[in-house]
């Protein structure tokens, strides 16, 4: 059962993937509304790209209570 959902996803996407290319190719908006954007308001690019730190978070490997323990004692 799962597999033959897996195969319709899989499908469907191909489906999605095809159609949205030969559109491309006929010339049509593949992003239907794109936003618009306003350059003018945008700081000017000089090479410095800083990405917000993500939050901590534990390895799936390790638990988090066992490390917890172990940097108490």
């Amino acid at each position: 059962m799962y597999a033959h959902q897996e195969e319709m996803n899989n499908r469907y996407l191909d489906d999605r993937q095809r159609r949205m290319h030969d559109s491309w190719h006929v010339g049509q908006p593949v992003v239907a509304d794109p936003p618009i954007v306003d350059y003018s308001t945008l700081p000017p690019y000089d090479g410095n790209v800083t990405y917000p730190t993500p939050p901590l978070h534990h390895s799936q490997w390790v638990d988090p209570h066992t490390m917890g323990n172990q940097q108490a004692s």
